[in-house]
């Protein structure tokens, strides 16, 4: 077998694989890892699932075809129901039937349930599909501009998606707020914009010609909608009362793309034929262009919180930053094609990277800080899915301090939280711990000292890492005094401590002393996180030179090491007696709080200051 697509588990026990273009699915000796192949006759197995009638069901999505095994003979049985559509994942419901996705190009978003006897019958999926542009409404929802369904989908903070279809556009590529309190909408291929109300999703369509090819749009500072005409090289202007669109030549820039409203209170476009930036006066449409000099195919541009203006240059793997003189500073990030660029609620650029399905966030007077998969970056919510959005191209910020993300290929979108700025002056922005320390000082966890600094090479200390777990764990209240004689009754981690010594997670010293002012050593702070979330079990060998089979912390090590908490040092060691750093213990908490994987032995839901739902 060339190619698995998929692998799941069948009755007693058994490994079963969908074969992919090699048209078969295969059965795994668990012992022997011997594969037995029975081939399933000119369909390509896109994903496979055990049944709730005990037999293995597999989906062929070129094929249109479901189809079932019997796990014990190998004998296969296709099923093609006209509703099916383009199957490319199946799984067994609550419900005693199967279900299977179809999200292909010519197909459409849509769902099926299939019965044992292989019929299917049909559902409407979310209307997501193929989404491009994206914002942030009236309402306080994220509203997305569906290409493919020709229509824009409401989503709300907690992930809950309505699709409402807008008859008479056609490639609906952008959307904006706007002034009015309505939603509007750019019909790419067919030349027109659409007013939709966003509580009861009645639409009215305006025709945009002579603008030609619409894309962006954006709500101008003069109280109506802009938007750029890609293959009439012009901007329109549309009167948000009675939708008439009046067009001006955008002299010098060749191709616009996008659109924004400037910190000088103009407009600014993208030109990515001639690799320029365009200026637009809203009083008399007048445009100036200015070239972008290393940026090549200017794709995006957003203000960003230093009153420039800020390009992602698709063709050039490069961010831009302009300022309202048409002054370039080229930030060069890499051959990941950036596309959507926006101002983020912590104070950075985030702009999403389509050749490698990334993000990446740039400080605005640092350049380049970190690249994050949108999945490692928090992507939550129901309705999202958890691998992060497949060509992603759009970008928009909330008042709630997310981020959201279109995926155009895999009809997604992801939510990804961003923390204000930390402020220290001793903590520099490409430090390994940063995005730690602003995680932590968002949630409480840490503070800083006299001078707005950090101190991250600090040791913790005992009563601080009990307050800082605290913090973390949502600050429980009802736990029974500590009782250590050397704690002041005023301590700050009192509480804290508290709790800790009632979890189990630190213990004390002769004479009834708990010495809050020693350092926690490494090896004490991965025991007391890993009894904090309910030592679990079952991690691979940590493998560290310097650590005793024996050692008290040794299963907590494996789980740390595990799940990407903590790593060691030259010479496979892991320094369990040095002092744990301020960095170091930011950069660690921030592990956990960002692994649904290392929390799933642990009692109840998550606390609140976990990066994942």
């Amino acid at each position: 077998m060339e190619t698995v697509a998929a692998i799941t588990t069948g009755p007693a026990g058994q490994v079963w694989l969908a074969g992919g273009a090699d048209n078969e699915v295969g059965r795994v000796n668990t012992t022997t890892g011997a594969v037995t192949h029975f081939t399933t006759t000119g369909i390509s197995v896109n994903d496979i699932t055990l049944g709730p009638d005990g037999n293995m069901w597999f989906v062929g999505r070129d094929a249109g075809t479901v189809g079932k095994v019997n796990p014990t003979t190998g004998a296969v049985t296709p099923f093609t129901p006209p509703t099916l559509g383009a199957p490319a994942v199946i799984a067994r419901g609550p419900d005693g039937h199967l279900w299977a996705a179809s999200s292909f190009e010519g197909v459409g978003d849509r769902l099926q349930r299939v019965t044992t006897a292989g019929a299917a019958t049909d559902f409407p999926a979310s209307g997501l599909d193929r989404p491009v542009g994206i914002t942030v409404g009236p309402d306080g929802n994220i509203w997305a501009a569906a290409f493919a369904a020709n229509a824009v989908v409401r989503t709300t903070p907690a992930g809950r998606m309505r699709s409402t279809p807008v008859p008479g556009i056609s490639g609906a590529h952008s959307v904006a707020a706007g002034p009015d309190g309505n939603i509007w909408v750019t019909g790419r291929t067919n030349d027109t914009v659409a007013r939709v109300n966003p509580t009861t999703g009645a639409s009215t369509v305006f025709p945009t010609a002579p603008v030609d090819n619409p894309r962006g749009i954006v709500a101008g500072p003069d109280g109506n909608l802009w938007l750029v005409g890609h293959n009439s090289d012009s901007v329109g202007r549309v009167n948000p009362v009675t939708g008439g669109v009046t067009s001006f030549p955008a002299t010098g820039v060749d191709q616009p793309r996008e659109i924004t409203v400037g910190p000088d209170g103009n407009l600014w476009v993208t030109g990515s034929g001639n690799d320029t930036v365009g200026r637009v006066v809203p009083a008399t449409g007048a445009v100036t262009a200015f070239p972008t000099t290393g940026i090549n195919q200017p794709f995006d541009i957003a203000t960003g919180p230093d009153d420039n203006l800020w390009v992602t240059g698709f063709g050039s793997g490069s961010v831009g930053r302009i300022t309202p003189a048409g002054v370039v500073t080229v930030f060069p990030v890499g051959p990941v094609s950036p596309t959507g660029i926006d101002a983020g609620p912590d104070g950075n650029l985030w702009f999403v990277a389509q050749s490698t399905d990334s993000m990446g966030r740039l400080t605005p007077f640092g350049g380049l800080s970190t690249f994050f998969t949108p999945s490692d970056a928090g992507v939550d919510g129901p309705g999202f899915i958890t691998r992060g959005p497949d060509q992603p191209a759009g970008t928009g910020a909330d008042p709630g301090g997310r981020l959201w993300i279109t995926g155009e290929l895999n009809d997604s979108l992801a939510s990804v939280r961003t923390f204000g700025r930390h402020g220290f002056t001793d903590v520099a922005p490409t430090a390994f711990f940063q995005d730690g320390v602003e995680w932590a000082g968002a949630f409480a966890l840490v503070s800083g000292f006299p001078g707005n600094r950090y101190l991250p090479q600090n040791a913790v200390k005992r009563g601080q890492i009990a307050n800082m777990l605290f913090q973390l764990m949502d600050a429980p209240t009802g736990s029974p005094p500590h009782a250590f004689a050397d704690v002041d009754p005023g301590a700050f981690f009192g509480d804290g401590l508290d709790w800790a010594k009632a979890q189990g997670l630190v213990s004390g010293f002769p004479g009834n002393r708990y010495k809050p002012q020693d350092a926690v050593n490494r090896g004490q702070l991965v025991n007391m996180v890993w009894n904090m979330v309910g030592r679990p079990a079952g991690s691979p060998p940590h493998g560290f030179g310097d650590v005793a089979a024996d050692a008290f912390f040794a299963d907590a090590l494996d789980w740390a090491k595990a799940e990407g908490l903590v790593s060691g040092f030259p010479g496979n060691t892991y320094r369990p007696r040095d002092p744990v750093k301020r960095g170091q213990v930011a950069s660690i908490l921030y592990n956990l709080a960002r692994n649904p994987d290392a929390w799933v032995a642990f009692a109840g839901p998550p606390p609140s200051t976990v990066l994942f739902d």
